[in-house]
């Protein structure tokens, strides 16, 4: 049986349950190497998940597919949640996970060797950031010091997801995170640009704020939209 070489997890808000259809398919047809896929809903309820599990049954690359899971909140809990409870369910022997948002389709057959390579060439590699709308084939991957703005998914080597900050409100703020938590530990970040892809928009949530920053109004969720910011 094969075994995972990378978990990719797909933090998703209920409106944007219909992205995650073709993010599944692209991520299907263009995977060419053993992996799992976890699918975290936030504010899904159980009638979601059964819609979230069809869409893994019924994907196109059954033999690279390892194992999939789901894992539903029927009210919202936010990103950083999300990410933190997903890590208890990444694959014992994948050496990469993966955070992708469902608002990112992946078209580039090579997507994972080019993500891979800076983590397998560098020792002291802890991230890769890609998914750049603005992909160029002809970039090389080049070590950054900070998040790069506009790159969303990236992947995080294992070694290093026990010391990575994952506590992100919102996409834009997760690479940044993750690029910080690396610098205080001497770990390195890279880039990569080449990685061809499709984004569409979705719709963003941030957590509810203080009753402070509010004074004298009612406190709520506030929802807009954002490419680059979608959970």
């Amino acid at each position: 049986m094969s075994v995972s070489a990378v978990d990719i997890v797909i933090p998703c808000f209920k409106p944007n349950l219909h992205l995650l259809t073709r993010c599944l398919q692209k991520l299907e047809e263009h995977t060419d190497v053993p992996h799992s896929i976890l699918v975290v809903g936030d504010g899904f309820i159980p009638e979601d998940a059964v819609v979230l599990r069809k869409l893994l049954a019924e994907l196109t690359n059954p033999h690279q597919l390892v194992h999939s899971h789901v894992v539903t909140f029927p009210q919202p809990v936010y990103l950083q949640r999300c990410v933190t409870h997903a890590l208890s369910f990444l694959s014992p022997e994948a050496q990469i996970a993966v955070f992708l948002p469902p608002n990112l389709h992946l078209v580039d057959p090579a997507w994972f060797g080019k993500v891979q390579e800076p983590l397998m060439k560098d020792g002291l590699a802890a991230a890769v950031f890609f998914g750049c709308e603005q992909y160029d084939y002809s970039v090389e991957p080049a070590r950054v010091e900070h998040a790069p703005n506009f790159f969303p998914a990236v992947a995080v080597s294992r070694r290093f997801l026990s010391e990575a900050n994952l506590s992100a409100g919102e996409w834009g703020d997760l690479p940044m995170k993750i690029a910080s938590s690396a610098a205080v530990i001497g770990c390195t970040c890279w880039a990569v640009q080449s990685v061809s892809c499709e984004s569409y928009t979705a719709v963003a949530y941030a957590p509810p704020r203080p009753a402070s920053a509010y004074p004298g109004k009612k406190v709520g969720i506030t929802a807009g939209t954002d490419p680059r910011h979608d959970r």
